[in-house]
This record gives structure tokens, sequence and C-alpha cells, in this order.
């Protein structure tokens, strides 16, 4: 009998709504994590880049 609600249940708009809201907030999460990501990596390049413009390098360095 609970499984039979269940069924019916599941078919009404709300839970529909409910089930497309999951999905929604879950893409926004992906994409969010995405945005940070490609922030992050950003950041990191261009401490890089400081860091090799402002410390020279020795020739045995460069040569090894």
């Amino acid at each position: 009998m609970m499984y039979s609600i269940f069924l019916k249940w599941q078919e009404t708009i709300p839970c529909m709504q409910f089930l497309g809201l999951i999905v929604q907030n879950e893409n926004i999460k992906q994409q969010t994590m995405a945005k940070f990501q490609a922030y992050a990596d950003l950041a990191k390049q261009k401490i890089l880049r400081e860091a090799f413009n402002t410390q020279p390098l020795s020739m045995h360095k460069v040569m090894s």
C-alpha cells in the first residue's frame, strides 16, 4: 500500500518540480565549482609568473 501511494505521489506536479529543483541545484553547484577551479588556476598561474619574474635564476639553474 505504501508503495502504491509513493507511485501515485511520484507522478504529481509538485514532486516533479521538486525533482527538477534538485537537478537544477546540482547543475548550479557543478558550474560554481568549475568557476572556482578556473579562478584558482588563474591565481596559481599569476603567483608562479610573479615569482618567476621577481627571482633571477642563476646560470646553473638555467643550464640544468
